[in-house]
């Protein structure tokens, strides 16, 4: 699973951090070796749920994490 959680540093202070959501991206397990299937949640800074979305036939081994979670935001939020 692969999580990205947004943190807001006022200031850059690190002490006064806070959560403002998190991506989940979980591989299901469905894929092959080079494709790969995954679920996709946001939480809120809350942890509630509030998209859903899913991922299929990712080519895992030629494109990277960040693709991943652009595709999942995608796949969750639309184009907003």
């Amino acid at each position: 699973m692969l999580r990205v959680t947004v943190e807001l540093l006022p200031f850059g202070v690190e002490s006064k951090r806070r959560t403002l959501g998190t991506v989940l991206i979980t591989n299901d397990g469905s894929g092959s070796a080079t494709s790969g299937n995954y679920d996709v949640k946001v939480l809120s800074s809350n942890g509630r749920i509030t998209r859903r979305g899913r991922v299929t036939r990712f080519p895992r081994k030629r494109l990277g994490a960040v693709q991943l979670l652009l595709q999942a935001l995608k796949a969750a939020l639309g184009d907003k």
